[in-house]
């Protein structure tokens, strides 16, 4: 028996340790299937189309600091793409919506074709001036929590440079000029000035629209340079981002001329017909150079060429070299040609330099983003704005703008004659002028810093009418309250106005009041100017706001009524004009929002007297109506009711309770006499719907108790009630 009850028992210990197995491996099992399902991750496969090409993330990744990103090529600055977007093959469709960068438009949202993948149309700002571009897609799958991914594109547009030039002879001294042929000149980095590579002088800059190079060498021989190119924008080349483009390859024999070449110790001399004297230069020294002699400049070695100016040399220097004075009349191009030293008519040396004008501002203007260039010189905290220089001889001048960021100059708009700069000014800057530089002299031009004042949504203020703080923009609909309103309270919240990274400045209102009694007839009206709210400490301007103005506390508006809004009557209203000055903003009408609050109220009492007539009386204990009553008169206290959603519009029905005297008309002898009495009732009525009539004809229906005949009784039917 001990030793059967010892095998029972661990056979039951073995049953049960199997189960505990079982349930154990179920549950890990369980577990793991949840957190299979719990990491579903996966990532939309991306693809853009730029007009008929197709350019896929996975087939072409680009990567940037170890950041993958598609780059692919377009045709101009605000290229228009379709993008789509498509989960793993045998994955559910989730649900998609797409987000972009500030400069990308979405002109057709992200939208499901034929239930396999999202398709989207957006549209570039200025492809010129960006960088990477993030665009993101937001998603759900049934049952798990949403996702975003980050996709990095960056189209630009292809830049080349090409030199297409065969072996030809150059002489020593001389600049010589060549066209380059350039796709997308805007991108390409020019500053124009000289440059030494392999013994020759070079410069490249922009003449209009097309890139020019100049060459200058004073070794005779075989030359062959390679002139490197960088662009201001990167472009995609061997499968990586960079600024370098091909460098531009020259091969030329250097000769010396049949006539001496001088060389001047300056390549540019500004014509200033103010300076008699000229400029003082050195000259390479000539057994042929006579000093103290003036020579002639001109443009051709036959007499008779056009005078460009002339030469005075005047002592020889111990370095090999000759002071002169040059004293320029006409303007020249080393690109134009050859000019002509001459004694008389005799041609003795020949030379070449740029004579340019006498650098001069005549005019300083400034565009905005999406704007054209005006003369107000007036900036804005974080604004990239244009800024455009017309006078004569730009082309050798670098301007500078104090306190301003990200200075470029546009090289395919700048000539001789204009200058153009795009600029950034900080957001943090402290100054209120930018003072425009000519190196390092002031040109006696500058900008004018100026905070924004932008009109903004009226989503930075608050009403209270004693249903706590609505945001004024969100009240679009009449309010009906059935309370009273101890106090009409505005009140701003600065911290809104300047969030979101964009700046609107000082908000600037006009807050106008009317008063409508329960007939709808104005019984006051009021218009409070002068409201200045100002951004709040979250502002990246908040220290240069100049806050003696600024009233950001809230404003009981019942300090500025006769009628205050706790002493109005019922059905009342009071509505409101939230607005911006348009005065402070050039005369733009900015935002505006009209509040209407009426006074509600759910029920009535008076006293009405009625005279019903042809009653159907039924007293309790009898089995039929009495005959009809002839004209009766009730004197009921009653409540009327008011419709919710309607403005002082009743309900069609009534309740009363009052006294009613039966047949109170009837003065004749007969025995219909004992049908006069006096009831208190329970009475309720129910009137037509259409209103504005003197004569209606209600209908009643209660019960009361006759007094006289000390009985209980119903009573039903029409009645007569005049209105005077």
């Amino acid at each position: 028996m001990n030793r059967n009850r010892k095998l029972n028992f661990h056979q039951k210990t073995a049953e049960i340790c199997t189960m505990q197995l079982r349930l154990l491996f179920g549950v890990l099992a369980m577990m793991h299937v949840a957190s299979a399902v719990a990491q579903v991750r996966f990532t939309p496969e991306l693809e853009v189309r730029v007009d008929t090409t197709l350019y896929e993330a996975d087939q072409s990744p680009l990567f940037v600091q170890g950041r993958r990103i598609l780059a692919f090529p377009v045709s101009r600055p605000d290229q228009i793409i379709d993008v789509f977007f498509s989960p793993p093959e045998g994955m559910a469709m989730p649900v998609a919506r797409l987000q972009v960068a500030r400069d990308v438009s979405i002109l057709d949202s992200l939208r499901m074709i034929d239930s396999s993948y999202f398709q989207a149309r957006v549209q570039f700002a200025d492809l010129s001036k960006a960088g990477i571009i993030p665009i993101s897609v937001a998603y759900n799958l049934p049952g798990l929590p949403s996702r975003l991914v980050t996709y990095e594109l960056f189209p630009y547009m292809p830049t080349r440079a090409v030199l297409q030039v065969k072996d030809e002879e150059v002489f020593l001294g001389e600049e010589k000029s060549y066209v380059v042929s350039t796709t997308n000149l805007g991108n390409i980095r020019v500053d124009g000035s000289w440059q030494t590579r392999n013994g020759v002088d070079y410069r490249l800059f922009t003449d209009g629209n097309q890139l020019r190079l100049s060459i200058v060498t004073n070794e005779p021989g075989l030359k062959e340079i390679a002139l490197p190119i960088q662009t201001i924008r990167p472009v995609v080349a061997e499968g990586r981002l960079t600024n370098d483009l091909p460098p531009i390859a020259l091969r030329f024999v250097a000769k010396s001329s049949r006539i001496a070449f001088l060389s001047f110790d300056r390549k540019e001399i500004t014509l200033d017909l103010e300076a008699p004297q000229g400029t003082e230069i050195q000259i390479d020294r000539s057994r042929q150079l006579q000093i103290r002699k003036t020579y002639r400049i001109e443009t051709t070695a036959e007499p008779g060429g056009a005078f460009v100016g002339e030469i005075f040399t005047r002592s020889s220097l111990s370095n090999d070299k000759v002071l002169a004075w040059i004293r320029p009349y006409a303007l020249h191009r080393a690109s134009d040609g050859y000019l002509y030293i001459k004694d008389g008519d005799d041609v003795k040396f020949i030379t070449n330099i740029n004579i340019t004008e006498k650098t001069r501002i005549q005019r300083v203007s400034l565009r905005h983003q999406g704007g054209e260039f005006g003369e107000n010189l007036t900036v804005n905290p974080g604004e990239q704005v244009d800024v455009k220089i017309q006078g004569t001889g730009l082309e050798k001048v670098v301007f500078l703008f104090e306190g301003a960021q990200n200075l470029v100059r546009d090289s395919a708009l700048s000539t001789e004659n204009v200058a153009v700069y795009s600029l950034r000014i900080p957001v943090n800057i402290a100054r209120r002028k930018v003072v425009v530089y000519r190196g390092k002299e002031p040109t006696g031009f500058e900008l004018t810093v100026k905070e924004f004042q932008t009109p903004r949504q009226l989503d930075f203020l608050t009403l209270n009418y004693g249903a706590g703080d609505m945001e004024v923009g969100k009240l679009t609909k009449p309010i009906l309250y059935d309370k009273t309103i101890p106090e009409l309270t505005l009140k701003p919240v600065s911290q809104v106005i300047d969030a979101g990274g964009k700046l609107y400045g000082k908000q600037y209102l006009v807050v106008e009041i009317n008063i409508f009694n329960t007939r709808k007839d104005l019984i006051e009206t009021r218009k409070i100017d002068g409201i200045v709210v100002c951004p709040g400490d979250n502002s990246p301007r908040f220290g240069f706001y100049e806050g003696n103005d600024c009233v950001n506390a809230p404003r009981n508006l019942n300090q500025f009524l006769a009628h205050k809004t706790f002493d109005l009557p019922d059905w009342a209203t009071i509505e409101l004009t939230i607005r911006h000055d348009p005065f402070k903003y050039g005369g733009a009408p900015g935002f505006s929002q009209k509040v209407e609050l009426i006074l509600q109220k759910h029920l009535t009492f008076d006293i009405d007297v009625s005279f019903p007539a042809g009653l159907l009386v039924l007293e309790t204990g009898s089995s039929k109506f009495d005959n009809l009553y002839g004209i009766s008169m009730a004197v009921l206290p009653q409540l009327s009711f008011y419709k919710p959603d309607k403005v002082n519009q009743l309900r069609p029905y009534r309740v009363g309770l009052g006294f009613i005297a039966l047949n109170a008309f009837n003065f004749s002898n007969t025995d219909d006499q004992r049908s006069r009495d006096v009831g208190a009732v329970l009475l309720g009525s129910l009137f037509p719907t259409r209103t504005g009539s003197r004569f209606t004809f209600p209908l009643y229906g209660g019960f009361g108790y006759k007094l006289r005949a000390g009985r209980f009784f119903y009573i039903v039917g029409p009645g007569i009630q005049v209105r005077l």
